[in-house]
């Protein structure tokens, strides 16, 4: 009998002398790490590159994340260079600059709109033979680097739309009050180091405001630029030569529009720019951006997660940081046309039609003259 008492005294001992002690440090131990967000565009003359650290601290971070200090690093806490490797030897250098940009959104829960941002000066562009490779040296802490490869952009590699001055896409075929989609098949062939692609076509037209339901009195004429994403297509390998292809049927050409634009009576859309010098209505860009591997998995980690699972695996390419180091580029077929019938669809079709759309061209049955 005794012992049972003395057990229960025991425990309510160990109990009491847990209880007495509520705080519970969350913040012990922690590591501040560099966080390294660049993309190397191997055309351009500048690199820019985002270079800031993660933080913990007491009390609120939201409150800490409103403050440029909790996340930035102070002057001279490191120096930076990227370097041009071929084989095993480093050919050229580029010196790290940092500078304030005053472009950030203040939307967020990040400081802004000021922030410091780092970039070097590329006048030739980048090497597609050639590695680069980012290295902070700290003051007092680990080394920061990554390497990337560059993006390299073949001449000539799209095959639909071909590069033709007047080339006209076949949206649709109008006979009578028949009308009949056609599909179309945008076609290239992938680059050296390349691995995704995202397509999309720049849709260019003009809208006129006017005062009246005549269109007599012109308010106000803006440019218009609709971005259609029509696809992503991955690669096998990142060796180049891989034939990809998107298929495109001509009635979701009308539904983009018809999506994206408000009918409205008092404007009107001109379609296409016109070319004088060759005598021809510009309406269409086909555009494909380029990411190189590196690019490619960081953003298909970061998709949006559409299973069960809720969980992300995370991703670096950083050695003693966290981030993305890698390239991505552009190439496009600019300045294609669309056929008669196409516009004959746009003008008059069940989809478009209440857009009040005309032609540029000032020869056509269609135009805005």
């Amino acid at each position: 009998m005794h012992g049972k008492y003395i057990f229960l005294l025991v425990v309510f001992g160990l109990i009491g002398a847990y209880s007495c002690s509520t705080e519970i440090d969350v913040n012990a131990p922690y590591d501040s790490k560099t966080v390294v967000f660049g993309i190397l565009e191997p055309e351009v003359d500048t690199q820019w590159v985002k270079i800031t650290r993660t933080w913990l601290g007491e009390g609120n971070n939201f409150d800490a994340a409103m403050v440029r200090d909790s996340s930035e690093y102070p002057e001279g806490a490191f120096t930076g260079v990227v370097e041009e490797w071929i084989g095993n030897s480093i050919v050229q250098t580029y010196p790290l600059f940092d500078t304030l940009l005053e472009n950030k959104s203040t939307d967020g829960i990040f400081y802004a709109p000021e922030h410091t941002a780092y970039y070097c000066l590329t006048p030739n562009g980048l090497n597609n033979d050639a590695l680069y490779r980012i290295n902070l040296d700290f003051t007092s802490k680990d080394d920061v680097e990554a390497t990337a490869d560059v993006v390299e952009v073949t001449p000539g590699s799209i095959s639909f739309p071909p590069a033709i001055s007047t080339f006209e896409i076949s949206w649709a075929t109008v006979a009578g009050v028949n009308t009949v989609y056609n599909n179309q098949t945008f076609e290239w062939n992938s680059s050296p180091n390349a691995k995704r692609y995202e397509a999309s076509l720049d849709i260019y037209f003009t809208e006129n405001v006017w005062a009246d339901a005549s269109h007599t009195e012109l308010v106000e004429s803006r440019p218009v630029v609709l971005n259609w994403f029509i696809g992503t297509r991955t690669t096998a390998d990142i060796n180049g030569g891989e034939q990809l292809s998107i298929d495109v049927n001509g009635e979701a050409f009308y539904r983009f529009l018809q999506s994206r634009l408000t009918a409205d009576p008092m404007v009107t859309r001109e379609f296409g720019i016109w070319d004088d010098e060759v005598q021809f209505s510009r309406a269409i860009d086909f555009v494909l951006t380029i990411a190189n591997e590196e690019l490619d998995t960081y953003l298909e980690i970061n998709e949006p997660v559409t299973n069960i699972v809720q969980e992300r695996p995370s991703y670096t390419h950083v050695t003693n940081g966290l981030g993305i180091w890698a390239s991505r580029t552009q190439q496009s077929v600019d300045g294609v046309g669309i056929s008669t019938g196409s516009l004959k669809a746009l003008v008059e079709g069940e989809f478009t039609a209440d857009l009040n759309f005309c032609s540029s061209n000032p020869f056509n049955e269609y135009s805005c003259d």
